[in-house]
């Protein structure tokens, strides 16, 4: 499989970013993988929305992302997201380029992850802070169901009983769904995953399968994070 660098929301996040699972031990101060899935409360799509600016800029002979999300940081309010200008941030900021990755949903029931720095910054009305820095020494590609690969120490993951969205790629990687994207016309809810499988196309031996776990799933990434997307900009990762 070709291997890339992936523009996404990163959890770099993870790509490193996160994705908005309901912990965090940055956060609380404790252990997710100590954590009971029995008696947590269900969090709302807005609890669990985020959105990400990644901002490029040269460095040397390499192109560098920054990647600013609202993760653990503040609500990404949609009314505050869409009166973003685009042009008018590159412009202050002064990148070379610049992608407006969101809304985005967090779909995992617990995340933990090792964030770059404590920087933060107001875009318009929304706080978001530095989740990750991307070095980019190659083509970047954005195709569906290509691999992409970022550097990154996390471990997300879903309870048992749980029911989620994965890739089978040709060689037997599984890749579970992480988060959903908002975004696109029309836009995409929540909601819409019930119908999901009536709707993708993976290519010629991918595989799309939505199952109920007998057990809680852990995906780690020990140095990389390894995702694909399908063609609706939802992120699929798989364990290092």
């Amino acid at each position: 499989m070709a291997s890339r660098v992936l523009v996404l929301s990163l959890c770099t996040f993870l790509f490193a970013c996160s994705d908005s699972g309901t912990d965090s031990s940055e956060d609380s101060g404790t252990d997710s993988s100590e954590d009971s899935g029995e008696g947590t409360e269900e969090q709302s799509v807005e609890d669990r929305r985020y959105c990400e600016i990644l901002l490029g800029y040269m460095s040397g002979t390499v192109i560098e992302i920054e990647v600013w999300g609202t993760q653990f940081v503040s609500d990404c309010v949609l009314e505050s997201w869409y009166a973003l200008d685009a042009a008018s941030i590159q412009a202050e900021y002064g990148a070379l380029f610049i992608e407006m990755n969101g809304p985005r949903v967090g779909l995992t029931d617990f995340s933990d992850f090792e964030s770059t720095t404590g920087e933060s910054r107001m875009y318009g009305d929304l706080e978001m802070k530095v989740q990750s820095s991307i070095i980019v020494d190659g083509p970047m590609e954005n195709d569906p169901y290509t691999e992409g690969t970022v550097e990154q120490v996390s471990v997300k993951g879903y309870w048992a009983g749980s029911e989620v969205y994965q890739l089978i790629s040709p060689n037997g990687d599984v890749y579970t769904m992480i988060s959903m994207y908002e975004g696109g016309d029309p836009p995409q809810g929540v909601d819409d995953l019930d119908t999901l499988s009536e709707r993708v196309s993976p290519p010629e031996g991918w595989t799309w399968q939505s199952v109920v776990l007998e057990e809680d799933l852990s995906i780690v990434a020990e140095g990389t994070l390894y995702t694909v997307q399908d063609e609706f900009k939802n992120t699929y990762q798989r364990g290092s």
